[in-house]
């Protein structure tokens, strides 16, 4: 029944008038926006939680040996953007609002970022800690953090978990000073490969990626940005997937992920790539809404 669904509002515009998609998943067909083409899952509360819990791993987000310097030259890359953009070179200060075990947080550190997180778990906020972190343990409107407080925000792939994401969005607006940048990554639900796929797009698959419940268009994170008072900077789309690797035979996904790394810049550039990252502005001047 519509009143055990999770969310009841869009996340983005906060619209209450969905269609369902012929996108259907084990928690029921994707609802989405009419107003502003966001797309929702029709999980429950109970269900919700329950994959929430692999968030508890102390591991949390590390990078495996194999990707750790793929992880840091992509995060270095970014970081030194986020900088130019809040235009402050120098001593950054810099928040990372669910920064689980601290990946980000490292790498930030090391090209001289003054360093601070938030993680609700706590398995990965005490490894985080433990290599030396100020993490607070607990969701953003708790920390109490100084109004104009950081030059940069970071807020990656955390979005898609929350339910109502424009108090925290508000919330990270209140903390930077004015100039500074806030930036998003999430899914794009937007994209070819989401197009492509459909239901099989693994994204979407909440066994594979607990929480994973509310998916953003470049459209809908931009109507949610200036509810809050940003202004957008940069939109950023990147990757393309003809198949999952779950849905085809080992050769067959081989061959399609050669085909699609063939296309998968061009399709980034007309902004159709299933990674979005959005850089957004606190405009000078302006005060907490």
């Amino acid at each position: 029944m519509t009143h055990d669904l999770l969310i009841q509002a869009c996340p983005a515009c906060g619209g209450t008038d969905f269609i369902e998609s012929n996108v259907v998943l084990s928690e029921g067909a994707l609802r989405v926006c009419r107003t502003c083409g966001h797309a929702i899952s029709s999980c429950t509360l109970q269900a919700f939680d329950l994959t929430m819990r692999e968030f508890e791993n102390p591991q949390g987000t590390l990078p495996t040996e194999r990707s750790r310097v793929r992880y840091r030259q992509r995060i270095g890359r970014l970081l030194r953007t986020l900088s130019k953009f809040s235009g402050v070179t120098e001593g950054c200060r810099l928040l990372d609002v669910g920064c689980s075990s601290g990946a980000l947080l490292n790498v930030a550190r090391e090209i001289g970022f003054d360093v601070q997180g938030v993680e609700p778990s706590s398995g990965p906020a005490q490894t985080a800690i433990k290599s030396g972190f100020s993490v607070f343990n607990g969701y953003l409107q708790d920390a109490n953090f100084a109004d104009d407080r950081f030059d940069v925000v970071t807020m990656m792939e955390v979005i898609e978990h929350l339910t109502e994401p424009l108090a925290v969005i508000r919330e990270i607006f209140r903390i930077l000073r004015p100039g500074g940048v806030l930036a998003i990554s999430t899914g794009n639900i937007g994209s070819l490969t989401a197009r492509l796929n459909g239901d099989r797009w693994e994204y979407l698959d909440m066994s594979r990626h607990g929480g994973h419940v509310s998916f953003f268009t470049s459209k809908s994170l931009a109507k949610l940005a200036n509810r809050a008072g940003f202004e957008i900077v940069n939109v950023n789309t990147r990757n393309f997937r003809l198949l999952e690797k779950a849905e085809a035979s080992p050769l067959l996904y081989r061959s399609a992920k050669v085909l699609a790394e063939l296309f998968s810049k061009p399709v980034g550039w007309m902004g159709q790539g299933h990674d979005l990252v959005v850089v957004l502005r606190k405009p000078q001047g302006s005060h907490a809404l």
